[in-house]
């Protein structure tokens, strides 16, 4: 709220008064609390027409802030086994409420693996 300050003289008497009116900070027709959602953002690796299918997987609730070709490795042993290859995202999930990391298939369609935040 802001408060607005007025001076203003009056004919009848000759002194100044002062009139204090309060106002809501959201002049313009209001803003609203809701934040704009920030845009998806794919692999510069990827085709925009694959960057948008991974869109698509993951829906309108979620969205990817950063994205990146990778393989999703795991100890066995003395060494490395590959579990899984597509695109790793940085996903905020607005539906849920927060971060997680999403191993997607470009090709297959689905999700291989996550990680919540």
């Amino acid at each position: 709220m802001y408060l607005t300050q007025q001076r203003s003289t009056t004919s009848d008497s000759g002194h100044d008064t002062l009139t204090s009116t309060r106002s809501n900070a959201t002049s313009g027709g209001g803003r609203s609390k809701q934040h704009k959602r920030p845009p998806n953002s794919g692999s510069a690796l990827l085709t925009d027409a694959e960057n948008i299918h991974l869109y698509s997987i993951l829906g309108p609730e979620r969205v990817s802030l950063a994205a990146g070709v990778a393989q999703l490795l795991q100890g066995c042993g003395q060494a490395w086994k590959k579990v899984h290859v597509g695109v790793a995202m940085l996903v905020k999930d607005y539906e849920r409420r927060h971060y997680a990391i999403y191993m997607l298939d470009v090709y297959g369609g689905g999700q291989q693996w996550a990680q919540a935040l």
